[in-house]
């Protein structure tokens, strides 16, 4: 996901958890291809999201080999 869209799916997803139809509820993580601002790690905390860079992803699954 572009950093742009970050805070954007966050706010949809706080806004979808107040209707009676949830669609978003089992959003959980997200992955971001470029670093991460505070600002943007904040707002998906509040949205129940964990949020991961590409960089993170690659460097575990190294650790896992």
């Amino acid at each position: 996901m572009s950093n742009d869209l970050i805070a954007k799916t966050c706010a949809l997803k706080n806004e979808d958890a107040k209707s009676d139809n949830v669609l978003m509820g089992s959003l959980k993580n997200l992955i971001a291809f470029d670093e991460v601002s505070e600002d943007d790690k904040k707002v998906a905390a509040e949205a129940g999201i964990t949020l991961y860079t590409y960089d993170q992803l690659i460097a575990k699954g190294k650790e896992e080999e």
